[in-house]
């Protein structure tokens, strides 16, 4: 089954870097903050994570916050969070092609799936990024963000690998 992502509005290579800066720092807010609560000597008692982040990214930092509905993620959340994911997603575009392989893995551990964006027929060599997409490992699947990385292989004429998790 593919997944698709929904649209609402195109964006960016900079709007992209910069929601992506943003959902890092998201990310990072809860454990900087949680580390900073034990009074230590000689340490501030409290650190804004918001003064880690670059002033050029605050504001796509601080939209996200105020878009985050459902989070943070809890057992109570998780499966209504990860159906939505599922159901709200765009198919892949006709092109670039893409080839979804399954990787095996040793010692019985479940095989790892890949999607191969924009590989091509030719022989001839192109840059490759290989992508790893967000989700702190609960939430999200690498066919989700397919119709994106076809974007950015049809843009700069590479090849994207782009890696499901476990």
């Amino acid at each position: 089954m593919t997944e698709t992502i929904p649209t609402s509005m195109p964006i960016n290579r900079r709007e992209l870097l910069s929601l992506a800066v943003g959902a890092a720092a998201v990310s990072s807010i809860t454990p900087i903050s949680s580390a900073w609560t034990t009074p230590r000597v000689g340490v501030p008692a409290r650190i804004d994570p918001m003064s880690l982040v670059d002033p050029e990214f605050r504001e796509s930092l601080n939209q996200i916050l105020k878009t985050a509905d459902g989070l943070p993620l809890s057992s109570n959340n998780l499966a209504t969070e990860r159906e939505f994911w599922i159901t709200h997603s765009v198919p892949p575009a006709p092109t670039p092609a893409v080839i979804e392989r399954s990787i095996p893995a040793a010692n019985e551990a479940p095989n790892v799936r890949v999607f191969v964006i924009n590989a091509g027929a030719s022989n001839a060599l192109k840059p490759a990024i290989l992508h790893m997409h967000g989700g702190g490992f609960v939430l999200g699947r690498a066919a989700r963000a397919v119709p994106a990385m076809q974007r950015i292989a049809r843009d700069h004429d590479c090849v994207i690998v782009t890696v499901d998790y476990r």
